[in-house]
């Protein structure tokens, strides 16, 4: 609801993420257990309207891909304030929809889905390097014709060598020591300036006291 969160820090989408990972935070096994509960006819019907209502909102209701992308406000597309939280509430029940619809169809176990979950911060942070790129050069980097066929093809190519790459053993190590060692001198600074803190109230504390002396006598 207020638009400059959306141009800074990218601040709205931080909040609209917010139950997400709030329900990842607080989600055990046993939670997990009691979601893949749905037999394969019940899959079949989950997916089935799950996949109807998506198409519905895509081609009836036509809201912006940066909406559903909870990127910005419903008031830059022209939205009133109440359908834009209808929109975001309607998002955030049919996404988890399609996480219980997920849950019930991959395999359980440590397979190479569960992998990519555990080390999924890299693939996050890290491909905002080929967005980029591709910002500047187009996605066909001007070696093929842009057309839809040849987008949707690059968006699947590109998706997966991110996915594949950016969550391998060693760019998520490089990325796990990158940001350790990041929050470390964050929070050595932090003592420093504190120190200082402490050390200007030290002398602010003497000189109010050698005042007080001052003035008594």
């Amino acid at each position: 609801q207020i638009p400059a969160f959306a141009e800074t820090f990218a601040l709205g989408r931080c909040v609209s993420y917010f139950p997400f990972f709030v329900i990842g935070y607080y989600c055990t096994k046993e939670h997990l257990e009691i979601v893949r509960t749905l037999t394969r006819i019940q899959c079949y019907m989950l997916g089935t309207v799950l996949l109807g209502i998506s198409i519905f909102l895509g081609y009836e209701i036509k809201w912006s891909d940066k909406f559903y992308l909870l990127r910005d406000p419903g008031y830059y597309f022209g939205m009133t304030w109440y359908s834009d939280i209808i929109g975001r509430l309607v998002i955030f029940f049919l996404a988890c929809a399609w996480i219980i619809f997920l849950l019930n169809i991959l395999p359980k176990g440590n397979n190479f889905v569960s992998y990519v979950g555990r080390n999924t911060m890299p693939v996050y942070i890290l491909h905002l390097i080929l967005r980029q790129a591709i910002v500047k050069f187009g996605i066909t980097f001007g070696f093929f014709p842009d057309n839809q066929i040849s987008r949707y093809i690059l968006v699947f190519v590109f998706a997966s060598l991110c996915v594949v790459i950016l969550s391998t053993k060693p760019v998520s190590k490089g990325y796990d020591w990158v940001v350790d060692n990041c929050y470390k001198l964050f929070m050595l600074a932090l003592k420093f300036i504190f120190s200082i803190f402490g050390l200007v109230e030290k002398i602010m504390v003497k000189l109010s006291e050698s005042v007080l002396t001052v003035l008594k006598n």
